[in-house]
């Protein structure tokens, strides 16, 4: 834990700032990954659970940080214009329609994994996405469409040329 160490108008970090790196959260209580909320490009999975109903699994991805992916997804609990964004957002609509209650979501991460490499041509982040949703045990509980599964990487668009910025 950073302890700030006041002395004559200068702060002075303790040793340890790794909690700086892994959690930026105002209030650490909300983290939504207990303290892990910066982590990059992993595969994730949230837990929607709604009372007397089957909990409901998304499997999902993101190359930056995993906070702005969550922060993306709160947008659409949030905003019935982005309802139909996600499969996660989806039902989460449906339930709070349907049952007149927000389903509790529980995030975690599944993998830590690296995008996209234009050495190897491969996207292991994209990848293992896929095979976290096929080797999934209940398939019955995925959100996830099957439409996913053969979707191509976004993540190579970076390297394109014709996606080159000038500056």
């Amino acid at each position: 834990m950073n302890k700030i160490i006041t002395s004559h108008n200068k702060k002075i970090l303790s040793e340890d700032t790794t909690e700086t790196k892994n959690c930026n959260c105002k209030q650490k209580q909300n983290c939504p990954l207990e303290g892990k909320c910066r982590e990059k490009s992993v595969i994730y999975k949230c837990t929607a659970s709604v009372p007397n109903k089957p909990d409901k699994i998304y499997i999902g991805l993101t190359e930056g940080e995993f906070k702005t992916r969550h922060s993306a997804h709160k947008t659409t609990f949030k905003n019935e214009k982005y309802a139909k964004s996600t499969a996660i957002s989806t039902y989460f609509w449906k339930m709070k329609e349907k049952e007149k209650t927000d389903p509790i979501l529980k995030w975690s991460i599944l993998k830590s994994v690296p995008a996209y490499s234009n050495i190897t041509k491969r996207c292991l982040l994209c990848l293992q996405e896929k095979f976290e949703i096929l080797s999934y045990k209940n398939q019955g509980e995925l959100l996830n469409k099957r439409s996913e599964l053969i979707s191509k990487c976004r993540h190579q668009n970076k390297f394109v040329l014709q996606n080159l910025k000038e500056g």
